[in-house]
């Protein structure tokens, strides 16, 4: 990558840090998005997938597999505590996952191609929408549009501070995890606080399924099965002294490496539930909030990262364990003709994580996600000299 290009691409993302949006409000960031990538002259462009996303087509001369390369579009609701020059202007919101990175790595990818057209079949760029709540992929696998760009393969990266500079860390099979958040809510009848014996509370009952479901999940992340349960919150009644309530809600996010652990985890917790507002006279509901499937890496598309890596001279980290985050690029993988691949670009060991107010993403390897990205073209379509 040549320092001019260089330069734009960090003018871009910093940019992009500096206007963040929500998911699902991707708008200004999808404008900028196309104006920047236009130069460079796509075949096609498809506006409005799945909601903001955006799908940037480049044909090879001759027919061939349809390769597709995702980056996300969306911030987080998190305050930035930075005070560098180009620090979120918006209050409350913030890039904080680095997907500003992720979308200057996939335009840079497009500033390659000025250079160095694909030779075979077609290569999409999606810039999807709505990762963080767990609805952007499934919106543009659902969309009518997503039908012109079908992929056989599909690869997408993670930067992931804590690991060191110039790696990438990649695993076959299950990489991250399910999850899901739900929403348990009890119903009972409220009385006066003299008479509380008058009403049905909820409170005794929240406290056994709280003890209860304690006791489900398998701790041990080496285990294949693991899976965690994490009481987000729980809200009971309200700041009425005269009144003893008569509804609950317990906030819980569920996740296990695999689906079906997941599911099974998902039908106890109803299950036990369920038994214990019935002993309580309650009634009970469940709701479900921003699902995550897990991401599973097929071997062949796992061997095409791991050749990219050695192409580029990066150090390769092979993850024995599934990681306990959660990322809707899985979806893409199930859906694809012949599987996909995610994986993860180190960001520097001392690093701040990712979803803390200090984070910024780190300019210096967005060289390497794009060589990462050119490699893998090259390997399923190749390339020619324009």
């Amino acid at each position: 990558m040549n320092s001019s290009n260089k330069d734009k691409l960090i003018q871009l993302r910093r940019f992009l840090h500096q206007n963040p949006e929500l998911s699902g409000n991707e708008t200004m960031t999808a404008k900028k998005i196309k104006n920047f990538i236009e130069d460079y002259n796509p075949d096609e462009v498809i506006e409005s997938i799945g909601g903001e996303g955006l799908a940037f087509i480049f044909n090879g001369k001759k027919a061939g597999k349809t390769l597709m390369l995702r980056a996300d579009l969306d911030a987080l609701p998190i305050c930035e505590k930075n005070t560098f020059s180009h620090k979120s202007v918006t209050n409350g919101v913030s890039h904080k996952c680095g997907h500003d990175g992720h979308m200057a790595i996939l335009s840079g990818v497009a500033t390659q191609l000025q250079s160095n057209r694909v030779t075979s079949g077609k290569l999409v760029l999606l810039f999807q929408p709505s990762e963080e709540n767990g609805q952007g992929a499934k919106s543009v696998i659902e969309d009518e549009k997503f039908k012109k760009i079908y992929p056989d393969y599909v690869f997408a990266l993670h930067n992931l501070p804590g690991l060191p500079q110039h790696s990438i860390a990649i695993k076959e099979k299950h990489i991250t995890s399910a999850s899901t958040g739900m929403k348990i809510r009890l119903i009972g009848k409220t009385a006066h606080a003299m008479s509380p014996q008058d009403g049905i509370s909820p409170v005794e009952a929240i406290k056994k399924i709280h003890d209860k479901i304690d006791f489900l999940y398998i701790r041990d992340r080496e285990n294949k099965d693991f899976s965690l349960i994490t009481t987000v919150g729980i809200h009971i009644g309200a700041e009425d002294y005269g009144v003893a309530p008569a509804n609950g809600e317990i906030y819980l996010t569920v996740r296990a490496y695999k689906n079906a652990v997941l599911e099974n985890l998902l039908s106890t917790i109803k299950n036990i539930s369920t038994g214990i507002a019935d002993s309580w006279g309650l009634k009970i509901t469940f709701s479900y909030k921003d699902y995550f499937p897990a991401t599973v890496n097929d071997k062949v598309s796992t061997n095409i990262i791991k050749k990219a890596v050695a192409n580029n001279q990066l150090q390769l980290i092979e993850l024995s364990q599934c990681m306990g985050f959660s990322e809707d690029f899985g979806r893409f993988i199930e859906v694809a003709n012949k599987g996909g691949a995610f994986f993860l670009l180190g960001c520097g060991e001392n690093h701040h994580a990712l979803h803390t107010p200090e984070y910024d993403f780190n300019d210096e390897i967005i060289a390497d996600g794009i060589n990462m990205f050119s490699s893998i073209i090259e390997q399923i379509l190749g390339f020619e000299k324009v």
